[in-house]
């Protein structure tokens, strides 16, 4: 006997149309990340098209620290920034808690990043009338610093 190919079903149907569609989060970790990410693309919406790749990858790392950071805060909370515990000598002893170290570690992180993203917006034009003022200066002193008021 011979096999039957399942070529031959779908000959003449059409092939669905495939739309972008809003990714199913079913992780509530996932879903405050996907939550902050949008957040954080609105508020660097002005960033130019040719850094829009690398404000991307800096977005998605903002918008996991900041839900991982808030995370951490609950648990500093609830737990104490430092706990007490018996040493292998028997003495006891009070050590910072594990969530409180990975908080502070992580905070300068996601300040570095924040940092990062602000430096890729546009400059303003007060901004940009700032930094014309301080070139301006430094090219009247000769090159050496200027303190602008």
């Amino acid at each position: 006997m011979g096999k039957t190919s399942n070529n031959n079903k779908n000959k003449g149907a059409k092939s669905p149309k495939t739309t972008k569609a809003k990714p199913k989060v079913t992780n509530p970790k996932t879903r405050k990340i996907y939550e902050e990410k949008k957040k954080l693309k609105e508020i660097f919406e002005t960033i130019p098209e040719n850094k829009r790749k690398l404000c991307d990858e800096l977005i998605n790392n903002a918008a996991f620290m900041s839900v991982t950071l808030k995370e951490l805060q609950a648990i500093i909370n609830k737990e104490g920034a430092v706990y007490s515990c018996v040493n292998g000598n028997g003495f006891e002893v009070i050590q910072e808690h594990p969530a409180q170290k990975s908080y502070n570690t992580m905070i300068g992180q996601y300040k570095t990043v924040i940092n990062q993203l602000v430096l890729l917006l546009p400059d303003t034009k007060e901004t940009a009338i700032t930094k014309a003022g301080e070139n301006l200066a430094r090219l009247v002193a000769g090159g050496k610093p200027v303190q602008v008021r």
